[in-house]
């Protein structure tokens, strides 16, 4: 075990940015599904550099959106 390794130390709806594994946890939804979501522009997302980062109240919201039983 590294000791620098990342721990969660906030549960990821507490945060204000989150990475796509949080993401992808957060949706219930694979990595190649969110790659695929953020190559469309289907899904809300910003940049940090050449970092892909969420705003979770933002994820929700695009989901609560989409239509019942809609694939992603």
């Amino acid at each position: 075990m590294s000791i620098f390794q990342e721990e969660d130390i906030l549960p990821i709806a507490e945060k204000f940015l989150i990475t796509k594994q949080e993401a992808c946890k957060l949706l219930s939804i694979s990595l190649s599904t969110l790659d695929r979501l953020i190559k469309q522009n289907a899904i809300p997302y910003k940049t940090m550099g050449s970092r892909i980062l969420f705003y979770p109240p933002e994820l929700k919201e695009w989901a609560a959106k989409l239509p019942n039983g809609d694939k992603l």
